[in-house]
């Protein structure tokens, strides 16, 4: 058993090394990019943040920021996800044949379109109040041209 825990361990060591030595040899976006937090509002966009890093660090490949709308956004998915019910509750209609088959389905479109109205007027509301509806960078990542010293 302690021969078999020591080979183990002797094998982990050696792919943990070849894992670092494949890394090293590597090259990624990850090896010239950074992460930068806490963006002051006067850099809120593309171009000013290039600049600024470009000025202290070197050339800027791409920047990539992230906002503060996620709450929006995840409304938009649940949108999407009504309406394509809605679509597909309408094609459903169409081709229903029997009588009964069709009050069903008119039912479901009457029950989706409250739905739909709902989430419409909740994605306004949010929209307006989620920080007063202003949108702010709260993450960029900076790729720079060349690894970093």
């Amino acid at each position: 058993v302690l021969l078999i825990l020591c080979l183990v361990q002797y094998f982990e060591s050696q792919l943990r090394a070849k894992e670092k030595e494949y890394d090293d040899m590597t090259k990624t976006v990850g090896d010239y990019s950074i992460e930068v937090n806490n963006v002051p509002p006067s850099l809120q966009c593309r171009e000013q943040l290039a600049d600024w890093f470009e000025e202290r660090f070197g050339v800027v490949a791409d920047v990539a920021l992230c906002y503060n709308d996620g709450v929006i956004i995840k409304l938009f998915g649940k949108h999407a996800d009504i309406i394509n019910e809605f679509t597909i509750s309408k094609v459903t209609f169409s081709k229903a044949v029997k009588a009964s088959a069709r009050a069903k389905t008119c039912n479901k479109l009457q029950r989706l379109q409250t739905i739909l109205d709902k989430s419409t007027m909740q994605m306004l509301q949010t929209a307006q109040r989620h920080n007063h509806g202003k949108r702010y960078c709260v993450k960029a990542y900076v790729t720079f041209e060349l690894e970093p010293q």
